[in-house]
Order: structure tokens, then sequence, then C-alpha cells
């Protein structure tokens, strides 16, 4: 429980948070997205501007 309460459990949290909210915006599903990162096999999100 101490990666919740140290400044690097912070950041990693966050991090984890912020691909997971990216991948959801793009219409891919939450356990999709863990899963494949737990896998090894991360998606990429899609960056860029489409109009």
């Amino acid at each position: 429980m101490t990666l919740l309460f140290s400044s690097k459990g912070a950041e990693e949290s966050c991090r984890l948070k912020g691909y997971v909210a990216t991948m959801r915006k793009q219409g891919r599903g939450v356990m999709e997205t863990m899963k494949s990162m737990f896998a090894g096999k991360r998606i990429m999100p899609m960056l860029g501007w489409s109009a």
C-alpha cells in the first residue's frame, strides 16, 4: 500500500488515470485498455486533429 502514499506512486496513478481517460475518449473500453496494458500490448492513442 505504500505505492499510494509515495510521490512516485501518486505520479504513476495519475499517468494511469490519464491514459485510461484518453482511451475512453477515443471509444476504447476501460477493461480492454487495462487488459492490453497489463499484457504488455499497450494501445497507443490516436494523436492529431481531424476535422
